[in-house]
């Protein structure tokens, strides 16, 4: 008789687990352009928003969720969609490249292994249009 734990473990879907791997790849290699735009999203945040609170007796604290924050909101979404979906989305796909079994990537690999430029083109157009679907579906969210 099995246990519960070894039909959990016989039943974890590997390219589930890839999925997460892959998506966290991605995440994690757009920290640092994401920490360099929210930055100069608060840089231009106007000083005189943050003088004004300060000579109204606002702590630190207060400033930086009830002015830099707010202030900052409408342009960390566009920064975010300017840059950081498309390296986001070129992490992904070279990570596919290099550590999957099945997907987009596989299909460009083996479409050049084989030569099927028909293969390698689909591929690229689906990853193009999932790209302006992200795209889009960021504009929507900003509107």
């Amino acid at each position: 008789m099995s246990r519960p734990v070894d039909i959990l473990a016989s039943q974890a879907p590997i390219p589930r687990i890839w999925a997460i791997a892959l998506t966290g790849s991605s995440l994690i290699g757009t920290v640092f352009q994401r920490l360099i735009l929210i930055s100069d999203a608060a840089a231009r945040v106007s000083r005189d928003l943050i003088d004004v609170s300060y000579t109204l007796g606002a702590p630190r604290t207060q400033v930086v969720w009830r002015v830099l924050v707010p202030a900052c909101l409408p342009g960390i979404p566009d920064s975010l969609r300017v840059i950081s979906i498309g390296v986001a989305w070129a992490y992904l796909v070279v990570a596919e490249l290099v550590a999957a079994d099945a997907g987009l990537g596989v299909m460009i690999i083996n479409g050049m292994r084989a030569f099927d430029v028909d293969v390698i083109f689909l591929a690229i157009l689906v990853i193009g249009g999932l790209g302006l679907a992200t795209d889009l579906a960021f504009a929507w969210v900003r509107r």
